[in-house]
């Protein structure tokens, strides 16, 4: 492969995943006005927002959706002897590609913030790291992550400085950079990057990060 056709080809991929962001937030949106009360747990969250709107037909149709399949909870399998080793919040499976290729999907790892040392510290153990340990599996080069905010703080201070001073202590030097702001959703500014390199296979990827404010919902 050329190196044109592999850069474009991940630009396909990255344009994608921000789609599928896209209709989450979309999705989002629709939960906030629906009034809807949710209990302040990252389960019912999800389940919510992925079985309740992203997987809902009308919803679909209307916003057009119905290129990408949402899945919750889908075990996760290691690439060397297939043995399940998690679970994944969110698994997206693209109409372009893995209807003809099964592997390549994105994993979205979902977790709650609340802008205390706890919850950030669990972000990036539990999600951030589990990608570049592998034990969550990136097919595409590219992965996403939901941060729950369910309650409210400073969105943009806490991922610029806390959160960054978790990774900074718990991944090891060379496997992950910061998370940086980049608009990739239309006003809506609470979107993240950061670029990273697997502990065992050295593989680069990047996680694109969303920020949900789903404070009033609880």
């Amino acid at each position: 492969m050329s190196i044109e056709n592999f850069a474009s080809k991940e630009e396909s991929y990255e344009f994608e995943l921000e789609q599928v962001m896209q209709h989450i937030v979309d999705c989002y949106n629709l939960i906030l006005v629906s009034g809807a009360k949710l209990p302040n747990d990252e389960n019912e969250i999800r389940s919510h927002l992925v079985e309740g709107y992203l997987s809902n037909s009308t919803i679909r149709r209307k916003y057009g959706i119905e290129d990408y399949l949402f899945d919750s909870e889908v075990g996760v399998f290691r690439e060397t002897d297939f043995k399940q080793v998690g679970r994944s919040d969110i698994k997206v499976a693209l109409k372009s590609h893995t209807f003809d290729e099964p592997k390549k999907c994105f994993i979205i790892e979902c977790k709650r913030l609340d802008g205390g040392t706890d919850l950030n510290r669990e972000y990036v153990k539990e999600g951030v790291k589990r990608f570049i340990s592998q034990a969550y599996p990136t097919f595409l080069n590219l992965n996403g992550m939901i941060g729950f905010c369910v309650q409210l703080f400073d969105i943009q201070a806490n991922t610029n400085q806390k959160i960054n001073q978790h990774i900074q202590k718990w991944c090891a030097v060379g496997t992950v950079t910061p998370i940086v702001q980049e608009i990739f959703i239309e006003d809506f500014e609470h979107t993240f990057i950061s670029s990273h390199r697997t502990t065992s296979s050295q593989k680069d990827f990047k996680l694109y990060h969303l920020m949900l404010d789903t404070s009033s919902l609880h």
